[in-house]
């Protein structure tokens, strides 16, 4: 669990970076655009880059925080033990559809390695690799929520999950 926190918190600031990387090449690009009438070349492409591995990477942040949008509204009107039933069945449903994530990212990255971006030539590759990176990293998440909820401990503590 204590690893977790830590992947949790790297991929987190990892995040952050991206994110001011995604904003400082926006704005460096409208700059030299429309500014200095010299449009970087590139710029636009490594922006949607960064937006890419921050959108998939910073949903597994989302997931671990368990801050993702839910309607709990009538899962909350039942027993605590459909509560924890409907949990246990939602964390499952995303194991599933984060295993995809990673198997058919992986088939995604092999087959996109080729394929070169056409300012960056960068390839697709690269780009791509956050769909399984995202998909295991949920995986991990996912099987930690569910150890802790038949634990009954809290999985939506950030911290050592405390006790229900």
């Amino acid at each position: 669990m204590k690893l977790l926190n830590q992947v949790n918190r790297w991929v987190h600031n990892l995040s952050g970076v991206l994110l001011g990387v995604m904003t400082s090449l926006v704005i460096a690009q409208v700059f030299f655009r429309y500014v200095l009438s010299k449009p970087l070349i590139g710029s636009e492409e490594l922006a949607r880059f960064a937006m890419v591995w921050l959108v998939m990477i910073g949903a597994t942040v989302v997931l671990r925080n368990r801050s993702h949008i839910a309607v709990e509204f009538f899962v909350e009107l039942c027993p605590k033990a459909v509560q924890k039933a409907a949990r246990i069945l939602t964390y499952l449903l995303i194991l599933v559809f984060s295993w995809i994530l990673l198997t058919e990212g992986i088939h995604l990255t092999e087959s996109s390695m080729n394929h070169l971006a056409p300012a960056t030539q960068i390839p697709n590759g690269y780009i791509t690799l956050s769909i399984p990176i995202a998909g295991f990293i949920s995986i991990l998440y996912m099987l930690e929520a569910i150890v802790l909820e038949f634990k009954g401990k809290d999985p939506t503590s950030n911290e050592e999950a405390v006790e229900k």
